[in-house]
């Protein structure tokens, strides 16, 4: 019996689909590389190594700003910090947030911050909470934003086109919790 090229192709399709389900994973992934320390964060469509290695380095304590017509605590790019969040039914805020979030069990608060030079910039959350950014109290739109429950450290992200010059105002609200890993970072 005399074996036709019509034969043979689709015996080697299976036989290629076999050895590429056989093949490692995480040589097979496009994405961030894989870290067991970050299981779960490769399901990130964006590049996240920057966001996580620095929401792992020490953390700076901070309470953030429970009325936003006082004078804010200032945070500082590049940095980690460990941000006391308030009960946000506790919280004055001079803009509502831009998602309505029930209070009940939820935490606010309020920072300031400014960039060193124009550009994309990521507000990186250890935990869940909605994000707005201010300007002389006007809603920034967001560039991209995205989320992952299953990723630890490094829960939301959201970036930003920033101008250097002037204090932005960095708004949580509908927290889940009271201290909130947060960070911001240059990304383009």
């Amino acid at each position: 019996m005399r074996t036709t090229p019509y034969v043979l192709v689709p015996l080697i399709a299976v036989a290629a689909a076999g050895m590429l389900c056989a093949a490692d994973p995480l040589i097979a992934h496009d994405g961030p590389p894989r870290d067991p320390a970050t299981q779960g964060c490769e399901s990130y469509d964006l590049d996240v190594r920057g966001d996580i290695e620095l929401l792992e380095r020490d953390a700076t304590a901070l309470t953030s700003g429970a009325d936003a017509g006082a004078e804010l605590p200032v945070i500082e790019v590049g940095k980690h910090y460990a941000a006391q969040l308030h009960p946000q039914s506790e919280v004055k805020f001079d803009v509502e947030p831009s998602r309505v979030m029930l209070d009940d069990g939820a935490y606010a608060g309020h920072m300031v911050f400014s960039v060193p030079r124009s550009g994309r910039y990521r507000i990186a959350l250890s935990d869940e909470s909605w994000v707005d950014v201010l300007l002389d109290g006007d809603y920034l739109e967001t560039e991209a934003f995205a989320g992952r429950v299953e990723c630890k450290p490094l829960r939301k992200l959201v970036d930003y086109s920033l101008e250097a010059g002037p204090s932005y105002v960095l708004m949580f609200s509908g927290g889940s919790e009271d201290v909130m890993g947060t960070a911001i970072r240059l990304v383009e």
